[in-house]
């Protein structure tokens, strides 16, 4: 696993999923830091075989933000509770190579959803 100190965001790549949550200590801290909404998403998509790639901490908003390799695997629609970003506004991670992000309205925490036909060297 790598761990990238960003300043007020610690991102780990790569960490282990062990099919309930994640080996390593901080990974496995930050997920329980998720909450339910999002979590059922990401065990959805975990169970349709999309994998998570990094979980990061940002302090400063003290949010959780989980990323897939893909995705999202299973449809979703906007809701009271989950907020759907499919571009990029100041906030709401949908960067270039996101296909999207959900946002868990109460705690301000996301799920972030890359889009693997996104060519970098295009842009």
């Amino acid at each position: 696993m790598k761990i990238q100190n960003l300043g007020s965001t610690v991102q780990y790549d790569n960490p282990t999923w062990n099919g309930c949550g994640f080996v390593e200590e901080k990974p496995n801290e930050l997920w329980v830091r998720l909450p339910k909404t999002l979590k059922n998403i990401a065990l959805e998509e975990i169970k349709n075989g999309n994998s998570p790639i990094s979980i990061l901490e940002n302090k400063e908003r003290n949010i959780v933000l989980l990323s897939f390799e893909n995705g999202p695997l299973i449809k979703r629609r906007e809701s009271k509770a989950i907020r759907v970003h499919t571009s990029h506004q100041y906030g709401n991670y949908c960067y270039d190579g996101t296909k999207a992000t959900f946002e868990d309205t109460e705690s301000g925490c996301f799920l972030s959803f890359e889009d693997p036909e996104y060519d970098e060297a295009v842009f």
